[in-house]
């Protein structure tokens, strides 16, 4: 009795774990690439490595289905202590990531001082985060790649936030094309 009471406790646990897991948010492209009974052609076009992130563009084709467009975006990639952390912007969040950096870009680089703790942060459809913060008399730059892992906050050099405001500017002209 005590053997299946167990065994009942066990699989509610794991049923919930993995509704949890299947839950988190994704990205268009995500989505895409993740369609079963088709065939994919993934295309890595790297783009740039800033602070240790690893930025590529990413083409995906339905070669079974050519009448439909490639999808394009964006893929970051952080390698931590022990995992690889992996996440998506999509050619439509581009326009708001660029234009979430040209605001914070002046306020972190000029040190515009808040009255009390402050936070500046972009979050895109897979959980992908950029941001900042105002601690100890500046501000510090942050990158984080997915939302269910904090292994994977990546602080960044202020001058690192102005080279993910480039690539990230070249890259949608490459996107958009």
């Amino acid at each position: 009795m005590i053997r299946l009471f167990a065994l009942l406790i066990l699989l509610f646990i794991s049923s919930v774990v993995f509704a949890q897991k299947d839950s988190l948010a994704k990205s268009l492209i995500e989505d895409l690439s993740n369609k079963s009974g088709t065939l994919f052609r993934k295309e890595y076009s790297p783009l740039k490595k800033i602070s240790n992130i690893e930025l590529n563009i990413l083409t995906v084709t339905d070669l079974l289905h050519p009448e439909n467009a490639p999808s394009k975006g964006i893929r970051f990639e952080y390698q931590g202590t022990y995992n690889e952390y992996i996440a998506f912007i999509d050619s439509d969040e581009l326009d708001a990531l660029i234009a979430s950096l040209e605001y914070m870009i002046p306020i972190v680089i000029e040190d515009t001082l808040p009255h009390n703790y402050t936070e500046l942060v972009y979050k895109s459809r897979s959980g992908f985060t950029v941001g900042c913060f105002y601690t100890k008399g500046e501000w510090a730059p942050f990158s984080k790649i997915v939302s269910y892992s904090d292994k994977s906050f990546v602080p960044l050099e202020k001058s690192s936030f102005g080279q993910l405001y480039e690539t990230l500017k070249y890259a949608k002209q490459l996107v958009k094309n």
